[in-house]
């Protein structure tokens, strides 16, 4: 074989090669993308799968303001102690739930609320007040975390492992502005947080 044929065939090589490492890749992103919108449409049709029977009844519900919490340092303070004067945007989670999604949040209330961090609380269980500094030792959280234990909060949210954000008002204890994250949607968490911080100033 003369050379002139041998670096043909070489460079057919690698023109067919290069071709089928394009279409290879193509294929992997387009499998991802395909997955991603599955993944989306999933948590669509999980949402509103979810809203008739859990987040509407929850809506307007009163809690007890004398639900039993446990603050950072293992003091006992009742739920109506938290923001006696003013609403109150609550995260409540527990540790059991999607950690991506909590810690997205956690981030995203930080930004949100820095310099009126007063005005947001962290409700967890699952968690003892060591555990939560430890686990968060490194992320400068300024939010204060409060736990409960086998108590119920008296929303039926409770336990789905769906983390959740709520108001509460001063007044009666009243749920209002009930929002599920979504990792998956981190547009409308920033929506969402806006929002609350308007009707918070008001």
């Amino acid at each position: 074989m003369s050379k002139q044929k041998i670096h043909i065939f070489i460079l057919y090589f690698i023109i067919a090669t290069t071709f089928i490492l394009i279409g290879i890749h193509w294929f992997n992103q387009s499998k991802a993308i395909s997955k991603n919108r599955i993944q989306l449409n999933d948590n669509r049709d999980f949402f509103w799968d979810i809203y008739p029977e859990l987040v509407i009844p929850n809506s307007g519900k009163i809690l007890n303001g004398q639900l039993n919490l446990v603050d950072i340092n293992n003091n006992k303070i009742k739920l109506a102690e938290l923001s006696p004067k003013l609403p109150l945007l609550i995260f409540r989670y527990s540790q059991y739930d999607c950690h991506l999604c909590i810690n997205q949040v956690l981030v995203k209330l930080q930004l949100a609320f820095k310099g009126h961090e007063s005005r947001v609380c962290l409700i967890v269980d699952g968690m003892t007040p060591r555990d939560f500094r430890i686990k968060n030792k490194d992320s400068n959280l300024k939010i204060r975390p409060y736990f409960i234990d086998s108590q119920y909060l008296g929303i039926s949210l409770k336990n789905k492992n769906l983390p959740f954000l709520f108001v509460m008002n001063p007044d009666f204890f009243g749920i209002d502005k009930i929002f599920i994250p979504f990792k998956e949607y981190p547009q409308q968490t920033d929506a969402y947080l806006e929002n609350v911080k308007t009707v918070l100033n008001d």
